[in-house]
């Protein structure tokens, strides 16, 4: 027994601070600790590789391993600095806005809360903005909706990843990194436009749009089985490191700035991926318009993988992106979104679901549109967004 207290307080002296299994809240925040000592004089460590060197000094045979079985370490710091993980499945849905019954309705329809939701998920409000400021609220998110949708009935026309050929002399990208890039954006589907503003003073900036497409090969299918199976795919990786690359693009004194990201299908996933890693490694001055198409849901998975490695926090469950649906009443059909959520459980926090209807026109030839692929609704077809769009932001 005296050897079993001797290692438990060799321990104790090794470690910042020990609490037995009994003592620990269920689901506790882990804490990590400052450099230096406790009020009580107990070292604190910098990383967990200095604690498991610490460790090392406790000896002894089979007894003193039982007694500190049940003993666990804590990291001290201040409360600000706790952040607890909640699995992104786990937190709760943004809130649902819709017209299918009624798709000539457009945002004038609206009431002040549900375009406040808008506003606010579109980076055009903030939480403490009154609702009295309605109708400045919804012109911007009329606006912002109305762009978008003419860019998608060019279909997506200025896309054209010239920015790519620009690099070279604007960026603070090694030459490899271009080249990188270069193939991560072809294998992911990946489109950019870029438009040069001059400001009053005379300065120059380059101000970018992105969107991601859907599955296309086999590869594309590969990655919709693992985001349905809980995993991570090539995809999110390439998806991943253009937003590391990006964040070298965007982060002062650049003068790059990212105003919209999109995506469609397996590339709304991607969108999310990407704009994650962003975040996690550069405050943004302004954050961008997310508007995805019937996208992938995040896999708990992913939405740690996304912001892994990063220095700041990325939190999911903030208001960033509207995530569009659609569907025809006359035949209605469930979609992605609504299949990932229904049957898989999969959430959508900090996304807007917009559901917009179709109407007898909006097929081929003005004809009732068609469900299409299979088994997903009126999923994969670009100018289905871009009519239900245009109606909903159509001005008046």
């Amino acid at each position: 027994m005296s050897s079993i207290n001797t290692s438990i307080r060799a321990f104790l002296l090794c470690a910042p601070t020990v609490e037995t299994e009994s003592d620990i809240r269920p689901n506790a925040p882990h804490r990590v600790g400052a450099p230096g000592r406790s009020a009580g004089g107990v070292p604190e460590l910098q990383s967990l590789s200095e604690l498991r060197g610490r460790l090392g000094c406790v000896r002894g045979g089979p007894a003193d391993t039982a007694a500190l079985r049940n003993v666990r370490v804590v990291l001290d710091r201040s409360p600000a600095q706790v952040v607890e993980y909640t699995p992104h499945n786990d937190l709760c849905s943004g809130p649902k806005i819709g017209t299918i019954a009624n798709p000539e309705n457009s945002i004038k329809n609206l009431d002040a809360l549900e375009v406040h939701q808008l506003a606010l998920t579109l980076g055009k409000a903030t939480p403490h903005d009154c609702l009295h400021a309605g109708e400045t609220e919804r012109e911007v998110v009329r606006k912002t909706l109305a762009s978008f949708a003419t860019d998608l009935g060019s279909d997506l026309a200025f896309y054209d990843n010239t920015f790519l050929d620009r690099l070279g002399p604007i960026g603070p990208l090694l030459a490899t990194e271009v080249d990188e890039l270069k193939a991560l954006v072809e294998k992911t589907h990946m489109n950019i436009a870029c438009e040069t503003i001059v400001s009053d003073t005379g300065s120059r900036s380059l101000h970018l749009r992105v969107y991601f497409n859907g599955t296309k090969n086999m590869r594309d299918a590969g990655q919709d089985m693992k985001s349905g199976l809980g995993l991570t795919g090539s995809i999110d990786q390439a998806s991943k490191r253009i937003g590391e690359l990006f964040a070298k693009l965007l982060a002062p004194p650049q003068c790059v700035h990212l105003d919209l990201v999109s995506g469609l299908s397996m590339g709304g996933g991607s969108a999310q991926v990407f704009m994650a890693a962003i975040e996690s490694r550069v405050a943004l001055p302004k954050q961008p318009v997310m508007i995805l198409l019937d996208p992938v849901l995040l896999n708990n998975r992913q939405a740690q993988f996304a912001k892994k490695d990063g220095d700041l926090v990325v939190d999911y469950a903030k208001p960033h992106g509207i995530a569009v649906t659609l569907d025809y009443a006359k035949q209605p059909h469930r979609g992605l979104m609504t299949k990932m959520k229904t049957f898989g459980g999969y959430k959508y926090p900090g996304l807007v679901q917009l559901k917009l209807g179709l109407d007898d026109n909006d097929g081929n030839s003005g004809r009732p549109p068609k469900s299409f692929p299979r088994g997903l609704g009126y999923h994969s077809q670009l100018h289905f967004y871009a009519y239900a769009l245009q109606r909903f932001s159509a001005p008046g």
